[in-house]
């Protein structure tokens, strides 16, 4: 069950991501920014925390407290795994 539900998420991470994509071209950069911060979020919880770096500019630009709440959950997430450089 648990690989199920990891493959979910991963499908989420792209769905987002994609989703983030179709707003950037429509110039529609606060709805980008939110769809590529859900994305994020599920890359964290999925431990790819250094996949994460790709989409925070426009995250940061466009929607600065969701970014500061990315990098809160990235600092914990770094803090549950030592082996992890950013």
């Amino acid at each position: 069950q648990g690989t199920s539900d990891t493959v979910l998420s991963m499908d989420d991470v792209d769905a987002y991501g994609e989703l983030g994509n179709v707003y950037m071209k429509m110039g529609r950069f606060p709805e980008a920014a939110q769809n590529y911060y859900e994305a994020a979020t599920r890359l964290i919880d999925a431990g790819h925390l250094n996949a994460v770096a790709s989409l925070m500019p426009v995250i940061q630009m466009h929607e600065p407290m969701l970014a500061t709440l990315l990098n809160k959950k990235i600092a914990n997430a770094a803090g549950d795994n030592p082996g992890y450089r950013r």
